[in-house]
């Protein structure tokens, strides 16, 4: 693939997304924390660093100075290799949604593949808790909706591409969330 090609499949994907599953996932986030609730969200690898990424958009802001929101990522590096250690990895975001997680939450999960089993463990672990569930992935997506409330996925399987368009997605909905609370 020549660098043309993966930007005119970016430009691509981007033109497809769904504008108004992206606005209802902002608009759940934003319930939330008017209900006193506070965002968590999980990813393996650079869907981790997607979760740390929204996290600083809302604890910090996006466009404008606004109040810090409650948000956090699962992302600690000692608290994943004791779970993982101690309960198996396929366990370690569950484990901490277990801890961590009540029903006035919202608990973002991302997988590109949509078959990250410690992802769809902590999603279905949150839902069971009747926080709202939210997914971001790729074009695997059919066993996500089974389990979130709310599911925004890229028609791709190219994981890179993927991950770009959830950058998007996230300064999308940084954006909304911005000008709701600003």
């Amino acid at each position: 693939m020549d660098i043309n090609s993966y930007i005119e499949d970016d430009i691509n994907m981007l033109k497809s997304i769904d504008i108004k599953a992206i606005t209802r996932i902002a608009d759940l986030i934003i319930k939330t924390i008017e209900n006193n609730g506070k965002i968590i969200s999980f990813g393996n690898g650079g869907s981790s660093a997607d979760a740390d990424h929204l996290t600083a958009e809302l604890n910090g802001h996006f466009l404008r100075s606004r109040s810090a929101l409650p948000a956090l990522s699962l992302s600690n590096g000692s608290v994943i290799t004791a779970i993982s250690n101690d309960y198996g990895y396929e366990n370690v975001f569950s484990r901490q949604i277990e801890a961590l997680c009540n029903e006035n939450d919202c608990v973002i999960g991302i997988t590109t593949s949509g078959r990250s089993i410690n992802v769809i463990n902590a999603l279905k672990k949150a839902r069971d808790k009747n926080a709202i569930t939210i997914a971001m992935t790729g074009s695997n997506h059919e066993l996500l909706k089974n389990i979130c409330n709310e599911v925004i996925y890229v028609n791709s399987d190219k994981t890179p591409n993927i991950q770009d368009i959830h950058t998007a997605i996230i300064h999308i909905i940084s954006y909304i969330i911005d000008e709701h609370f600003y």
